[in-house]
């Protein structure tokens, strides 16, 4: 169970609207951390294989919702997705704005 702080709004609109090809929560961190925890719904992309996005047939427009540990990998991840075409990622921060309940 996840208590959320003030991200609460914004993961739940994230994890509301996801709809499989149309939207997609990006985890950026690498695979130990993800196998860890994780926000349900999301794919596991690590920064250091981000080009491997391309492997997942997204269109260039499809909205990423981008986080990692703390959003700094995910600021990082934006920047690259934008360089490879894609026009709607938005980095949503760090997992570590959650705590178990």
């Amino acid at each position: 169970m996840w208590r959320f702080n003030k991200w609460d709004c914004l993961i739940s609109f994230v994890q509301q609207t996801l709809t499989k090809n149309l939207r997609q929560l990006l985890d950026v961190r690498e695979v130990d951390e993800y196998e860890e925890e994780h926000i349900p719904e999301s794919v596991n992309i690590p920064l250091s294989n981000l080009e491997k996005i391309q492997d997942m047939h997204y269109a260039k427009d499809t909205p990423l919702f981008v986080y990692c540990h703390s959003g700094r990998r995910s600021g990082a991840a934006v920047m690259m997705l934008r360089g490879l075409g894609y026009t709607n990622a938005k980095n949503i921060g760090g997992i570590m704005h959650y705590k178990k309940a």
